[in-house]
């Protein structure tokens, strides 16, 4: 297409204009040099800045460039922390939740230790008091298992101490929810109400005659298909006692038929959920449902929770620090029923007057 190129000889710096549309060659330029700031705003020359004075030209940008380059090859961010990590349980060498009584302890043990010594418990061994204590067999032996706390060092004092915090702080809390609010006779009556709603239609676990089921290998396969009935069955009647509490938590019926329906209908998961956690045993990591049959989570899963399970036991878990009565369980369920992002109500200026006791300040 082209017979020959010619080209100039050119030196260092020199820029080399292959787009010029005159002449046959492709020629060498030198660059104009770029316009100074200063040419078109002589002004901005004269004033005072805090920093530095705007005397250089928009070209002469090597120190920043300089700079941003070190950016760019600046040492990355060192790494966090690795996530911290304990020891196995001193008593039943399962995992370790951090170091309690004196001692790296899963929450089973911690929590068996310090009931255990708060009710100055006496237990006795059926055997030769040498049992074996691990992550399967800690809840066979009560006595070898408190025993071996005290051999592998937990405190009694620790103990103490905890529980004396405990109440200090307590009576803290509760002298300053006296001296802020003062609970008056309606909403006393209000709240007698609602616990005693909340009291007959859910018995507590002390109250129920816990039983548990054969978890043999011979008996599993029929235990998991008979489980999925069994809680359909449970879950019926505990629908029936929700709809009993709402129907006893003052005001409820006063709203048409339409919005309590609505009501129930958004709400009865959550407080079912909210009951069956009321009956956590973490020692055990059981629950125990309303006729007082006692699961495990692995037996609620096969049930066909699946990972709704995992779920409800955490949730079980965190509330066990509240360390919740029956009043405030009642008052929960009763929140959860009134709860105002319910988007279906149709008299919502009935709803909010019903709802305005409980609320009041």
């Amino acid at each position: 297409m082209f017979d020959y190129v010619q080209f100039q000889a050119f030196g260092p710096e020199e820029l080399v204009d292959f787009y010029a549309a005159s002449g046959p060659v492709c020629a060498l330029q030198e660059p104009e040099p770029e316009p100074d700031l200063a040419d078109f705003f002589p002004e901005l020359m004269d004033a005072d800045w805090p920093d530095q004075r705007c005397s250089q030209s928009v070209g002469s940008q090597s120190s920043s460039s300089s700079s941003s380059s070190d950016d760019l090859f600046a040492s990355p961010p060192s790494p966090p922390p690795p996530p911290r990590t304990y020891k196995p349980c001193f008593v039943c060498q399962d995992k370790s939740s951090g170091y309690h009584y004196g001692v790296s302890a899963c929450e089973g043990c911690k929590g068996f230790f310090r009931r255990s010594v708060q009710k100055n418990m006496v237990y006795t061994c059926h055997r030769d008091r040498n049992c074996i204590i691990n992550k399967i067999t800690r809840n066979r032996c009560q006595y070898c298992r408190l025993q071996r706390c005290f051999a592998v060092g937990m405190s009694k004092e620790s103990v103490r101490n905890d529980r004396n915090r405990r109440k200090g702080k307590q009576e803290a809390v509760k002298m300053t929810i006296m001296e802020t609010y003062e609970l008056t006779a309606e909403l006393g009556l209000i709240v007698e109400k609602i616990c005693r709603a909340h009291r007959e239609t859910f018995p507590s676990l002390c109250q129920l005659g816990k039983y548990t089921t054969n978890s043999s290998s011979d008996h599993r396969i029929q235990l998991d298909l008979g489980l999925w009935d069994k809680f359909s069955e449970l879950a019926t009647k505990c629908i029936i006692k929700v709809v009993e509490f709402a129907k006893r938590v003052p005001g409820f019926t006063g709203l048409t038929i339409a919005d309590q329906i609505t009501l129930l209908k958004a709400a009865c998961l959550d407080i079912l959920i909210l009951r069956i956690c009321t009956r956590y045993t973490p020692d055990q990591d059981t629950m125990t449902f309303s006729d007082g049959l006692t699961l495990t989570r692995t037996q609620i899963h096969n049930a066909g929770f699946g990972p709704l399970t995992d779920q409800v036991f955490t949730f079980a878990g965190q509330l066990l620090p509240l360390e919740m009565d029956e009043t405030e369980s009642g008052l929960l369920s009763a929140i959860c029923l009134v709860s105002g992002d319910r988007q279906d109500l149709r008299s919502r200026r009935r709803w909010r007057c019903y709802r305005s006791p409980c609320w009041r300040p």
